[in-house]
């Protein structure tokens, strides 16, 4: 008798799994139903109901927590309940917890590409962008040349000598995150790591350039160089982006001329890696009259240089 109990008990269990498993529920909506509170209806459950459920539906397999309707493998929304997901680290590797992993490792989290752990991001940082404007005539020669001090200021454009273009006007900037200004020296310094693409533009005033035409000296190249200088945190230069041309003949003169009126200018775009720390800085390098540095056209748009301008963004 015994043995037919048992027999009769194993039947009603599968008729029942058939409908499925229902813990605290004698109609379960799934395959398997666990209802905490025991207070979910066959039809018409609402939200708060639904909130302490978890349901495997028979057709697909998926899986809801607070849901008799998942939408994907596993779905927990159910908008009267607190129902974040939490996620834990873990000591595999990427490649062992393979592609598609997801974990949190104190800081951020990171999803498995199968070799690494890449941090996931909730937004994309602001970037840096600068934008400046130069209405003055200020250089600071670097180098010796044929102007006649090095390390010092100078107005104008220098003869032959590498001087930078300082004492710009910061006419906009998103944010410092990415990098910094400084305005008086021309210097941008980046706080992060990343790619900046950089540009500089500058002319100078109409004519009086000198370019020698082999009569007391050797012919020149009649080259101009715009230039950015890379360097690193502690301002050791690391690298330069040189952007050379020539400048139009009818702007220079000869040994007994002095007429001249076209503008000579230059313009340079660079994109650098920079990592923290490091800073690049616009100067120049051109051919001129020795008897005197070059002041540069200050022509006005409003408050704005139409060609001394300085464009940093960081990519």
């Amino acid at each position: 008798m015994k043995y037919i109990f048992i027999i009769l008990l194993s039947i009603s269990i599968l008729s029942k799994a058939q409908n499925g498993v229902g813990v605290n529920t004698e109609k379960p909506q799934g395959i398997f139903h666990i209802d905490s509170k025991k207070n979910t209806p066959e039809t018409g459950a609402t939200l708060n109901q639904l909130s302490d459920d978890f349901i495997v539906k028979h057709t697909t397999g998926d899986i809801g927590v607070g849901t008799n309707a998942p939408k994907v493998k596993l779905d927990i929304r159910n908008n009267s309940v607190n129902n974040a997901l939490g996620i834990g680290d873990t000591n595999l590797t990427a490649t062992e917890a393979e592609k598609g992993a997801i974990r949190y490792n104190g800081s951020s989290l990171q999803y498995s590409n199968g070799t690494h752990w890449v941090n996931l991001l909730t937004e994309s940082p602001a970037k840096t962008v600068v934008i400046a404007t130069k209405t003055n005539s200020d250089t600071y020669a670097y180098e010796t040349g044929g102007h006649g001090c090095s390390n010092c200021n100078v107005t104008g454009a220098p003869h032959r000598t590498s001087a930078y273009l300082t004492n710009w006007t910061q006419k906009y900037i998103t944010t410092t995150d990415g990098g910094s200004f400084d305005a008086s020296t021309g210097i941008f310094t980046a706080n992060r790591a990343g790619t900046f693409t950089a540009t500089f533009t500058f002319a100078l005033a109409d004519g009086i350039i000198r370019a020698w035409n082999g009569y007391e000296n050797p012919v020149d190249t009649n080259q101009i160089e715009a230039i950015w200088r890379v360097y690193n945190a502690s301002n050791v230069e690391i690298n330069s982006v040189k952007c050379a041309n020539a400048f139009p003949s009818d702007s220079r003169y000869a040994w007994n001329d002095n007429t001249g009126n076209a503008k000579a200018g230059s313009n340079c775009t660079a994109i650098v890696y920079l990592e923290a720390g490091q800073s690049i800085r616009p100067a120049l390098w051109i051919d001129l009259n020795p008897y005197g540095p070059k002041p540069f056209d200050l022509t006005l748009s409003g408050t704005n240089s139409i060609y001394n301008n300085l464009t940093i963004v960081e990519n």
